[in-house]
C-alpha cells in the first residue's frame, strides 16, 4: 500500500480526504499514461510536449497526492521556473483554486508563496531561481521545474543536486517544457539512464479530455502555419523541418 495511507505511528490514517479525486485527473489512457509519475521511483521525470497537452493540470494533482503522503512528512516540495514574478502570479493561484474546486482547503494553509498540507506538514514553495545560489542551503523532497526550456544550466546545476533529505532517499524531480531547440538545458536530463520520460500532444489526449478551443487553435495552425503546428501544438524543435 502507499504510504500516503499511513500516519506517523504507521496505522491507517482515518481522517486522510478521498484522494481518489486527486487520482481521477492523473490521467491513464492507451496513449498517454501520466499514473507512472504519480509512482515513479526514477530520479528525474520529464514531460514535454506541445501545447495543450495538460501536463501543468496534471502535475498539479501530483504534486498534490504526494503530499498526503508520510513518505515527505516535514520537508519541503520546491515548485520553480527561472523567474519569480511569472510563478506568483500564476502557479500558485492555479494550485489554490484547484484546491477549492475539489473541497480540499481544509485540509491546506496558503501563506505568500507557500501551500503547507497541514496533515503531514508538507510545505509546497513556490520560487524563482534567477538567482539559483540563493536556494544552495534549502533542504528539499520533490521539486518541480515548469516552463523547464527556459532554465538556465547554472540552475539547473544548483537546483538538481541540492535538494536532499535528512534520512538520505533520493529527491524526486519533475521537469515539464515545450521543447524549444535540442541545445537546451533541460535536454541533456532526457538521456540519462535515471529519467522517465514522456512525450506528447493535445491529438493524443482522449477527447474528454481535450480543450475544444486549444484543439480549434491548433487546427487553425496546422491549415495555415504548418512549421509553427510541428513546434506549438506537436511539440517539436522550434527548427524543425
Amino acid at each position: 500500500m502507499f504510504k500516503t495511507f499511513f500516519d506517523d505511528k504507521g496505522e491507517v490514517n482515518a481522517n486522510l480526504p478521498d484522494l481518489s479525486v486527486l487520482e481521477a485527473n492523473i490521467l491513464c489512457s492507451d496513449k498517454v499514461d501520466y499514473r507512472q509519475f504519480l509512482h515513479t521511483n526514477h530520479v528525474y521525470n520529464i514531460i514535454h510536449s506541445g501545447r495543450g497537452f495538460a501536463k501543468t493540470s496534471v502535475m498539479i494533482n501530483i504534486i498534490l497526492y504526494k503530499s498526503f503522503d508520510y513518505y515527505y512528512h516535514g520537508t519541503n516540495f520546491l515548485i520553480y521556473r527561472e523567474y519569480k514574478n511569472s510563478i506568483d502570479s500564476s502557479l500558485f493561484d492555479k494550485f489554490k483554486k484547484h484546491i477549492a474546486s475539489i473541497g480540499f482547503t481544509q485540509y491546506f494553509k496558503f501563506t505568500i508563496g507557500k501551500i503547507t498540507n497541514i496533515m503531514t506538514q508538507v510545505t509546497i514553495n513556490f520560487v524563482g531561481v534567477q538567482n539559483p545560489d540563493s536556494i544552495q542551503s534549502f533542504d528539499f523532497s520533490l521539486s518541480w521545474g515548469e516552463e523547464a526550456h527556459k532554465i538556465k544550466l547554472q540552475t539547473f546545476e544548483i537546483v538538481l543536486p541540492t535538494g536532499r533529505r535528512a534520512d538520505g532517499e533520493p529527491v524526486t524531480h519533475y521537469l515539464t517544457y515545450n521543447p524549444r531547440t535540442p541545445l537546451d538545458p533541460v535536454e541533456f536530463y532526457k538521456n540519462r539512464a535515471d529519467a522517465l520520460v514522456m512525450s506528447g500532444s493535445i491529438y493524443d489526449l482522449p477527447k474528454n479530455w481535450q480543450n475544444k478551443a486549444l484543439l480549434a487553435e491548433a487546427e487553425y495552425y496546422k491549415a495555415n502555419e504548418y512549421e509553427k503546428w510541428l513546434h506549438i501544438w506537436k511539440g517539436g524543435y522550434i527548427d524543425a523541418g
